[in-house]
């Protein structure tokens, strides 16, 4: 009778994954082996390469926050909702740019890595475009007048990838740039009301 299995294979995915962006995509098998408290063998029985368990390690997180979006027209503070999404997509995108960073590191492209077949867009065209429809849904509610709102939802979306990825590469310097979040939603919530408020 096979022993059962103990460690769950999203246990050892996880445990790449913190290995491969604290350590970098050369990180020996046998150091995520010890950090998820399994054999190195262990491993391969699970994935058959290397690039299998750093596929699956880096996999692009879901945007699943985006099914939330449709029953919050027209509810509550429109302030507070872009708060709240802008938060979401921050979240987001600190999850996804490091597993970004570390595929692009490697020198291989995104779809070089996942060979996906599904006709389904990558997770920030999702993004971009449920926000671009929340808008538009909160245009119909009356609560916003957004004309263009691809470009509203790329000013939204973009300057807080803008913000995700400064924090992440770039050296603290003496120039003033925003680096807590609650201080660029509020900023940037204030000003697109300015724009499409009604």
């Amino acid at each position: 009778m096979p022993r059962p299995v103990t460690i769950s294979t999203q246990h050892i995915v996880e445990c790449a994954r913190a290995q491969f962006l604290e350590h970098g995509s050369g990180v020996p098998t046998s150091a995520i082996a010890l950090a998820a408290g399994i054999s190195e063998g262990t491993i391969f029985k699970r994935f058959p390469t290397k690039m299998a368990l750093f596929a699956a390690a880096m996999g692009l997180p879901e945007p699943s926050f985006l099914d939330a979006l449709p029953a919050r027209v027209g509810t509550g503070a429109i302030r507070d909702q872009l708060m709240l999404l802008g938060a979401e997509i921050h979240e987001f995108y600190l999850d996804l740019m490091p597993r970004i960073m570390m595929i692009m590191s490697r020198g291989a492209l995104l779809e070089q890595v996942f060979a996906d077949d599904s006709d389904e867009a990558p997770p920030p065209i999702r993004v971009l475009r449920g926000v671009q429809r929340y808008f538009e849904m909160e245009e119909g509610s009356g609560r916003l007048s957004c004309p263009h709102s691809e470009l509203a939802a790329r000013m939204f979306v973009g300057t807080i990838v803008h913000a995700v990825l400064l924090n992440l590469r770039v050296p603290k310097t003496g120039e003033h740039i925003i680096t807590d979040r609650e201080t660029l939603l509020t900023q940037l919530v204030d000003t697109l009301l300015q724009g499409v408020a009604k």
